[in-house]
């Protein structure tokens, strides 16, 4: 019995909502979102979604670790989607593997709407060439 609870992973449930910022590479953002994700932090989940879509040309939202996302939240994800198509930008959501994610994607239909992917490496290869590469393929 001891061995079984000393191999379980800490639940994320309950758990403030946290957002990490990576940059895997340049123009590229990652944002990771954990924990409970709902109407108390839409508003800062949308400014950051909005700055990172000014400041780079691809920015891949993480859920794979989101516990609850509201529909108030993800309302914030589509018009952000919104928001870089119309900037000329792209919004990726990386939903791995986690059903619960993946059921409420299918559900509201946002999964074949909006770019998902179910690795980062996936959503990485979406990422625009940089201009060097562009022109050198470009003179051949």
């Amino acid at each position: 019995m001891e061995d079984r609870n000393r191999l379980r992973q800490p639940s994320l449930r309950g758990r403030p909502p946290e957002a990490v910022l990576l940059n895997p590479r340049d123009g590229t953002a990652v944002l990771v979102l954990l924990g409970e994700h709902d109407l108390a932090n839409e508003r800062s989940l949308n400014a950051r979604l909005v700055a990172l879509l000014a400041d780079y040309p691809l920015v891949v939202l993480d859920l794979n670790h989101v516990e609850l996302l509201d529909s108030s939240c993800l309302n914030t994800v589509l018009s952000a989607h919104k928001h870089a198509i119309a900037t000329g930008h792209r919004l990726v959501l990386e939903v791995g593997n986690k059903a619960a994610t993946r059921r409420l994607l299918e559900f509201t239909g946002l999964l074949t709407h909006l770019n998902c992917v179910t690795t980062r490496a996936e959503a990485l290869d979406l990422a625009p060439l940089p201009p060097t590469v562009t022109a050198e393929a470009e003179a051949r």
